[in-house]
C-alpha cells in the first residue's frame, strides 16, 4: 500500500514537473 501511494507521489511530481516545463 505504502509503494503505491509513493508511485503515485511520483508520477504527480513528474505530471507538475513536465507541465511547468511546457510553460
Amino acid at each position: 500500500m505504502l509503494c503505491w501511494i509513493n508511485l503515485k507521489f511520483h508520477f504527480s511530481l513528474l505530471h507538475l514537473y513536465f507541465l511547468g516545463f511546457r510553460n
